[in-house]
């Protein structure tokens, strides 16, 4: 479930509408154990793994990211002019700047604001970045909301990340900690 805020963005892994965890987090609160251990590894995991997406610049199933617009990657390389040369070209330098050229990652603070809380029975993973909203949902930017900008979602729960919070519960319940 992805939660708009004020500023920012996060995705809440709540027990609600995850049977199995559910049921196996119910019996651990049954038994009195304080889910603040159990949920902080799954916010620890859930955080690897959203920033495991910045470096594959793939949503959570596994989908490439849309690639930046020309103009985007025109301006992180200084400009036309400082790219081609007279005769229309890629100067050298150009072009290995357009080759370490990075999606959502130009000076690295929405992956380094990433962090996740836990709450009374669920994991919130975020942002507080203001532009972290319309980079995981897409949507019109600029002055005058005249740029398109695609959705790139960085976060959300895939099948792994489903399993990988279930034996984490599971292993509490075993009592392993």
């Amino acid at each position: 479930m992805t939660t708009q805020q004020a500023q920012g963005v996060a995705f809440t892994v709540r027990v609600d509408g995850v049977e199995t965890v559910n049921n196996v987090l119910a019996l651990l609160r049954a038994r009195g154990e304080n889910l603040a251990k159990p949920l902080g590894e799954i916010g620890a995991m859930m955080l690897t793994s959203t920033q495991r997406r910045f470096e594959t610049e793939t949503d959570p199933d596994g989908r490439r990211w849309k690639l930046l617009s020309a103009e985007t990657v025109l301006d992180r390389i200084g400009g036309r002019a400082k790219a081609h040369t007279k005769t229309g070209s890629l100067r050298k330098p150009a072009a290995r700047k357009v080759g370490a050229i990075a999606i959502l990652r130009q000076s690295a603070r929405l992956f380094q604001s990433l962090t996740y809380r836990v709450g009374r029975g669920y994991v919130e993973i975020g942002t507080n970045a203001i532009y972290g909203r319309i980079h995981q949902l897409g949507g019109q930017a600029g002055r005058g909301k005249k740029v398109t900008i695609p959705a790139r979602p960085y976060l959300g729960a895939n099948t792994a990340d489903r399993q990988g919070a279930l034996e984490i519960v599971n292993r509490y319940l075993a009592g392993a900690s």
